[in-house]
């Protein structure tokens, strides 16, 4: 039963997968989560093909050739096949197989280079608006639905928040005057603070709306949860990410996750300093390069991320020079204050 191969990875993940591998930092949650969710799946698709392993030990060369074949064959994005291969491979090194997983190209000669190559930059603006969300009317929505998920959105988009950011943001503490703080033990990604400022109006409004309506030791998400057990991390994302399917964003649903409201921050802190990102339809001669690099540094810094490559995932590429989509328009950073 593929039951029980999943339940031996479970345990193997329990055991081996709190500590990241190229650093020996403590995982994310985020991190965990997808080798669950990723391994699994490997599972799925090796029983699929009739390779039924009895022991998650057992995993040998002939398992991954035919996994190498399943993918492609199954028509997956590079992403997703990049995904699979890459827990593929902390599988074989959990269990004493260092080097059973080579990397992907070598059991596909046949397949073109182009299939395998993974796309970081985007071509179509992944934030809120632009997806033809009613920004105020989500707020809204998530206010009736919860309203610590209402505060959640507001600061998400008005700073440019992750969700364990969001979670374990103490908001009265944060505010320093001139800019957000994010203390290194408050969700920031592999544990890198930073200092967000605050540069428009509506930021510190919605600032200032939050923390009048929230007590001073508490963090913005969930103190306890519905069972009234005290609100762990783990547990909060968990009810974060049912909260936002049950208001629609989803990809399936309306084409943009939660996930955009960082982008919807990317563009406005971007346009903020003059430069219309290219999922916006901006191109690379609209200023001088230099002057377009230093802008491109100073949205990624916000977002806490140290390289400007990083920028193409949140905005595009203008290498790309994307024709806008009928209707876009220039937008101003938007109000996500007045909802309630």
């Amino acid at each position: 039963m593929s039951a029980e191969l999943k339940g031996q990875i479970r345990l193997l993940i329990d055991e081996k997968g709190g500590v990241r591998k190229r650093d020996g930092h403590v995982a994310s949650y985020r991190t965990i989560q997808v080798h669950h969710q990723v391994m699994a799946r490997i599972v799925d698709i090796l029983y699929e093909r009739g390779y039924k392993l009895e022991r998650a030990e057992n995993l040998a060369g002939r398992h991954v050739q035919v996994l190498a074949a399943a993918i492609v064959e199954m028509g997956l994005a590079p992403k997703t096949m990049k995904s699979i291969w890459t827990e593929l491979g902390y599988w074989a090194d959990w269990i004493g197989k260092p080097g059973l997983v080579k990397p992907l190209h070598t059991y596909l000669p046949q397949v073109g280079p182009e299939r395998l190559k993974v796309k970081v930059a985007t071509r179509e603006s992944k934030s809120w608006s632009e997806a033809g969300l009613n920004v105020l009317e989500t707020i809204e929505k998530a206010d009736r639905l919860d309203i610590r998920l209402g505060w959640m959105i507001r600061l998400g988009l008005a700073f440019g928040l992750r969700r364990a950011e969001l979670l374990c943001l103490r908001i009265h503490k944060a505010d320093q005057g001139r800019y957000l703080r994010v203390f290194p033990g408050d969700g920031p990604k592999s544990g890198r603070g930073r200092d967000i400022p605050i540069e428009h109006p509506w930021q510190r409004e919605v600032l200032e709306y939050v923390k009048e309506r929230i007590p001073k030791s508490h963090f913005l998400g969930w103190q306890q949860t519905p069972s009234g057990k005290h609100g762990r991390l783990h547990a909060n994302a968990d009810r974060f990410e049912k909260l936002m399917q049950k208001l629609g964003i989803t990809k399936a649903e309306c084409g943009v996750t939660a996930h955009g409201m960082r982008a919807e921050y990317a563009e406005n802190i971007a346009m903020l300093g003059g430069m219309l990102p290219a999922t916006l339809g901006g191109r690379a001669d609209q200023m001088a390069a230099d002057d377009l690099r230093l802008v491109q540094e100073g949205v990624m810094e916000r977002m806490g991320h140290g390289r400007v490559g990083v920028a193409a995932a949140y905005y595009g590429s203008f290498r790309l020079r994307p024709v806008p989509k009928e209707g876009t328009r220039q937008r101003s950073p938007r109000r996500v204050v007045d909802a309630e």
